[in-house]
């Protein structure tokens, strides 16, 4: 393969290991947003939610899980693009400047995934404290409510 066409082939691989990424970590985000959107404004999920710990519990180690392999695949996406941009350089039909805004940051990487890991602990959290508001809204809760002082 000539180094033209063996450069716009690693290339190509480069800009839509880019583009996944930055999809992943948005629809990621959106998804998790709309699940703690569902959980606040949703007493149905509360409900649900607040009937057992089996099920609060459960539903925790899937967000957890789900937490894990978001951070895997970014992780594994960071490294990635740090071989793909080894390639190209290696190449040398291009000069670098030129492909370098492709290239995945690790202070980005770091960022997003704080953000998106904050925000998959607020949904854990979210879980784990609807059986107090269940408790809260039925009145059965083992604080007195300010009402009855």
């Amino acid at each position: 393969m000539e180094s033209g066409e063996l450069f716009q082939f690693v290339f190509s691989t480069y800009q839509d290991l880019n583009k996944s990424y930055f999809r992943n970590v948005m629809s990621t985000l959106g998804f998790v947003l709309l699940s703690i959107g569902w959980i606040i404004t949703s007493d149905k999920s509360r409900v649900f939610l607040g009937r057992s710990n089996q099920i609060r519990r459960s539903s925790i180690g899937v967000v957890a899980v789900i937490a894990l392999i978001h951070t895997v695949i970014c992780v594994g996406a960071y490294f990635v693009s740090a071989e793909k941009y080894a390639q190209l350089e290696e190449i040398k039909y291009v000069d670098v400047k030129y492909f370098e805004i492709y290239k995945l940051n690790a202070v980005h990487v770091a960022l997003n995934l704080v953000m998106n890991l904050s925000v998959f602990g607020l949904l854990m959290l979210l879980i784990a404290r609807t059986k107090d508001t269940c408790a809260d809204r039925t009145g059965s809760s083992s604080e007195p409510n300010a009402a009855s002082e």
